[in-house]
């Protein structure tokens, strides 16, 4: 390895490499995309799984997911889908061993038809899943939903720092997508489950909410930035930068 990873980094990656479909619900900035590129490597060094697909956010494709790949895993093979449906039918033809896509490619034409047939693709990463999964009824809920359980048989991962960002119910398509077992088949159950109603606009947690949460989202890991004690400090630095003539004006 080119990097000594965290303890928390360690933990992750030996977490990833037992299960086949999990969560994985550290704090930004504890490095579950290294944890997850590291578990990857050791699965695809035992012959236990051979490609995988990350989807993520636009944002994070090149300066996060690609960068990691090209500056700790040389020897791994990465291709970026993005651009028109003939470029990412034509970008996922090619022979890599990590694919990238953003959480919305999923829904150009011809690339869910394009991964029914790539049974060697069988891990996918989604990451920040409570962003892409927070509500089923989106069309880039149905493409993953549909790429994850509905094709060739496929281990898969979930990364968030904030699995329920808003309220409780936040959980219910990102287990679906998961851990369908694990969750009622219908929202208006599960919402029934955490919250409760108050007048006909107006729902409220349930006390046991979280908890309820908490079993549905397993197998979970996750580490707080303050559990990360090897973690360095952070570093603040400070820039001038020149105001350009219409932020002046």
């Amino acid at each position: 390895m080119l990097v000594r990873p965290f303890l928390a980094q360690r933990d992750t990656a030996d977490f990833l490499t037992l299960n086949n479909r999990a969560f994985v619900l550290n704090d930004i900035g504890t490095g579950k995309t290294l944890s997850t590129l590291w578990a990857y490597d050791y699965l695809r060094s035992k012959g236990i799984v051979s490609k995988m697909l990350v989807v993520s956010p636009l944002s994070t494709l090149e300066r996060t997911w690609a960068d990691e790949c090209w500056q700790h895993f040389p020897h791994l093979e990465v291709v970026v889908v993005y651009g028109s449906a003939a470029q990412r039918i034509e970008l996922l033809a090619q022979d890599a061993d990590i694919y990238l896509i953003n959480h919305d490619g999923l829904k150009v034409a011809g690339v869910v038809e394009a991964l029914a047939k790539r049974a060697d693709i069988d891990l996918i990463a989604v990451d920040e899943i409570a962003q892409v999964a927070r509500n089923a009824s989106t069309d880039r809920f149905r493409a993953l939903h549909t790429v994850v359980n509905r094709q060739v048989p496929r281990r898969a991962f979930g990364l968030t720092g904030t699995p329920i960002p808003n309220k409780a119910t936040d959980a219910w398509a990102q287990c679906r997508l998961l851990v369908p077992e694990k969750v009622p088949p219908y929202f208006k159950r599960f919402r029934d489950m955490v919250e409760r109603q108050v007048t006909n606009f107006l729902w409220v947690p349930r006390k046991e909410s979280l908890d309820i949460v908490h079993e549905a989202m397993q197998p979970a890991i996750r580490f707080s930035r303050e559990e990360c004690v090897d973690l360095p400090p952070c570093t603040y630095v400070t820039r001038q930068v020149e105001l350009t003539p219409p932020q002046k004006k």
